[in-house]
């Protein structure tokens, strides 16, 4: 092994994360049994207390009236939500089919006995976590970017942790790796506000979330605000039975006018270089970003960083199954077999593993050479672990080499989501 890879697993190479459960991870999760949710019904009371009056929806509709340069209702997010409020909960055992029913969101807990391929694959470092909720919503996702299945949410254990800490703290970066659905987060959010008889009869997470200071209440919006960039919004009235879903177009500035403490703002920086708009802002915000991008350089002096780590191959392997069987107008979606070579060779990315075509592929691999190229050729980088998961500049590493690791730990505050490690995001420098 030369010197170099020697530095560099000195640099990166910190106890990571192997299984998920009360002694791998420090944080105990909670295990149950199959159950018939079918008969659950919202918590009326905790609806009355998240419940926006007539009065403060007047106002949110007059604002959006005045400030906006224009808006419309949102049919198609209209059904969609209202089809989850009224939908009914089904637990899913491993004999159950999934049906197209739109009075139902049906949820299955998947674990490595339900993979259809039981081929004896080596196994890799990536395995940190054992089950994977996927959940089958009444209606697909409008206008999914990702065709792949809009229907439905794959819900990891991490997820069900993170909501848990953002209804603890007002301003939230959610960063981590590219390609592994943070962006996708956003609409698990929503379920959960919406639904959060779901969330509490799934949710593992057992542990009270530590915080600095004060111990505050959980925080559940009235009103979400999903915004590209701060110019495109949708407005989900999560305190109204009825309402419908707006669409508004407005200036970034305007968001301070059309908000209120009520409110979170989930920020979707899409293709912009738009900054993250807060002056102002009396609203939650939760943006969910690469690392180290520009347009969060501002925000990030206010708000608090929570890391998503990356999928485990377990759970990759889980999603490509459901893919290759209701993913129709995926093309050419690989095997089993395929999906674990590339976790092995490039690492535990959604958009790798699942997604990319060959020449997507060899661009990955051929960028990540030089970049290894260049960054043996200078030393002096690998002094210092601040150069690990900066944008590539030519000598640093990038995701294409290095991968944000997480030490969950429920003696520490949010559970040790606000603290990031690195390892080796493949096989290859081992």
């Amino acid at each position: 092994m030369s010197s170099v890879i020697q530095v560099l697993i000195a640099l990166l190479m910190k106890t990571t994360v192997h299984g998920f459960g009360p002694i791998r991870t420090g944080i105990a999760w909670r295990k149950f049994e199959y159950r018939n949710l079918a008969k659950l019904s919202l918590n009326d009371e905790f609806h009355e207390k998240i419940r926006m009056s007539n009065e403060t929806y007047e106002e949110v509709r007059n604002k959006v009236d005045r400030w906006s340069a224009d808006y419309e209702v949102a049919n198609d997010f209209t059904d969609w939500i209202r089809a989850i409020q009224k939908a009914s909960i089904v637990e899913l055992c491993a004999e159950d089919p999934w049906t197209d029913n739109e009075d139902l969101i049906q949820v299955r807990r998947m674990r490595a006995q339900d993979l259809e391929s039981q081929a004896d694959l080596p196994e890799s470092k990536h395995e940190y976590e054992d089950t994977l909720d996927v959940i089958k919503l009444p209606l697909p996702i409008p206008k999914a970017k990702l065709s792949e299945g809009p229907q439905f949410l794959f819900v990891r254990p991490d997820e069900y942790a993170l909501f848990k800490c953002f209804t603890k703290h007002d301003w939230c970066i959610l960063t981590g790796n590219p390609g592994i659905s943070k962006s996708w987060f956003q609409w698990k959010f929503i379920l959960f506000c919406y639904r959060l008889d779901l969330f509490d009869q799934f949710s593992p997470v057992i542990e009270e979330i530590l915080v600095e200071g004060l111990k505050p209440e959980p925080f559940i919006p009235q009103l979400i605000v999903r915004t590209e960039a701060g110019s495109k919004s949708l407005f989900f009235f999560v305190g109204r039975k009825e309402d419908n879903v707006l669409f508004v177009k407005h200036d970034t500035d305007m968001l301070d006018r059309i908000t209120n403490q009520n409110t979170t703002i989930l920020w979707e920086p899409v293709s912009s270089t738009t900054p993250v708009y807060y002056a102002g802002i009396e609203a939650r915000i939760i943006a969910t970003v690469s690392p180290n991008e520009a347009r969060i350089h501002e925000f990030q002096k206010r708000a608090k960083l929570f890391f998503l780590p990356c999928p485990g191959e377990l759970q990759i392997r889980l999603m490509g199954q459901v893919f290759r069987r209701y993913a129709t107008q995926m093309i050419n979606c690989p095997s089993d077999a395929e999906i674990h070579e590339r976790v092995i060779n490039l690492g535990p990315f959604v958009r790798t593993a699942l997604c990319w075509d060959s020449s997507e592929l060899n661009r990955f691999i051929y960028n990540r050479g030089i970049e290894i190229d260049g960054l043996v050729k200078d030393t002096i980088k690998l002094r210092s672990r601040i150069q690990v998961m900066e944008l590539t500049t030519g000598k640093c590493l990038s995701h294409r080499s290095a991968i944000i690791v997480i030490h969950r730990n429920s003696t520490a505050p949010f559970l040790g989501y606000a603290d990031e490690d690195y390892d080796f995001s493949c096989d290859e420098y081992y």
